[in-house]
C-alpha cells in the first residue's frame, strides 16, 4: 500500500513515519512538509493512501485532500489534526479514517486495518471475501432518528452532499452514516459504480448516458429525475461498462 505524508510540524511527521514502520504492508513513497510539493508530486504520480493534517498554514488540508481526490479519484484519506470539530466535514472528502493527535500505535492499527478493509486486502481471508461477494449487501439508512434497512438492489444512487452522505431509492431518500469510500468499497462488486466524486449509482437502474460539455457524461437514473455527472476521470472505465 503506498502511501503519501503530508504535515506542516516535521516532529509529527517524523512520529508517523516511524509508527508506520510498524505495518509491513505500508510503503511510504513520499513525504513533505510543503503542501504545494505534494501537489506536484500527486499529480505526476499514483499513491494508495494520503496522511495530510487539516490545519497548515497555507491551506485547508479538507480543500487539498478534495483537490488531491478529483486528480486521483482512487487515493484514500486519512486526516491528522489535534483538533477533533473538524471530523464531520472531513467526511466529505474521499476519507477513510480520522486520526486526533497525539498519534499513538493503537489508534494507527485501527486506521490500517480499515484502509486494508475499504482497499478489499483481506490478506488470505479469501473465503470470507467470497461468501460476501455472493450476498446482496443491505444499506442501513436513517429518516430523522428512524433506522431503516434497504436491499442495495433497490437503490438508485448515493450521493455526497454538503455534511452528510445520501442514498435515494425509488422509495425516497435516507440518510448513510459512513462515508462514500465505505459504500464504494462494499458495492463495487455488485453492480455499483463510482462515477464521480459525489456519485456512487446502481448500474442496473441506468436509464440513459449522454455525453456533456468538458468530456463528462450524464446519466438518467430509473426512479429519479436528478442528472447524475460522470466526472473526467472515471470516463474510461464508465465507456468501457456501456461499450460506449
Amino acid at each position: 500500500m503506498k502511501a503519501l505524508l503530508l504535515d506542516d510540524e516535521i516532529l509529527v511527521l517524523n512520529n508517523l513515519k516511524f509508527l508506520l514502520k510498524n505495518f509491513s504492508q505500508i510503503d511510504i513513497v513520499y513525504e513533505s512538509t510543503s503542501a504545494a510539493e505534494v501537489v506536484s508530486w500527486i499529480k505526476e504520480n499514483e499513491a494508495d493512501v494520503l496522511f495530510i493534517d487539516i490545519s497548515m498554514p497555507d491551506i485547508n488540508g479538507i480543500d487539498l485532500a478534495e483537490y488531491a481526490s478529483g486528480i486521483r479519484p482512487k487515493l484514500k484519506i486519512v486526516f491528522i489534526t489535534a483538533y477533533d470539530n473538524y471530523a464531520l466535514e472531513a467526511f466529505r472528502a474521499n476519507t477513510v479514517d480520522y486520526l486526533l493527535k497525539p498519534i499513538t500505535l493503537p489508534k494507527l492499527t485501527k486506521t490500517i486495518k480499515k484502509l486494508e478493509n475499504y482497499m478489499g486486502d483481506y490478506g488470505s481471508d479469501i473465503i470470507r471475501k467470497s461468501e460476501s461477494q455472493k450476498l446482496t449487501p443491505k444499506i442501513q439508512g436513517y429518516v430523522e432518528d428512524k433506522c431503516y434497512i434497504i436491499s442495495s438492489r433497490e437503490g438508485i444512487f448515493i450521493k455526497a452532499e454538503p455534511r452528510r452522505i445520501v442514498l435515494v431509492s425509488a422509495k425516497g431518500e435516507y440518510l448513510l452514516k459512513n462515508p462514500m469510500t465505505y459504500w464504494e468499497e462494499l458495492l463495487k462488486r455488485h453492480q455499483w459504480f463510482r462515477c464521480h466524486r459525489g456519485y456512487l449509482i446502481n448500474l442496473d437502474k441506468v436509464v440513459s448516458t449522454y455525453p456533456l460539455f468538458n468530456q463528462t457524461y450524464g446519466v438518467q437514473m430509473q426512479g429519479s429525475k436528478e442528472e447524475v455527472i460522470v466526472s473526467r476521470s472515471y470516463i474510461p472505465e464508465f465507456k468501457r461498462l456501456f461499450s460506449l
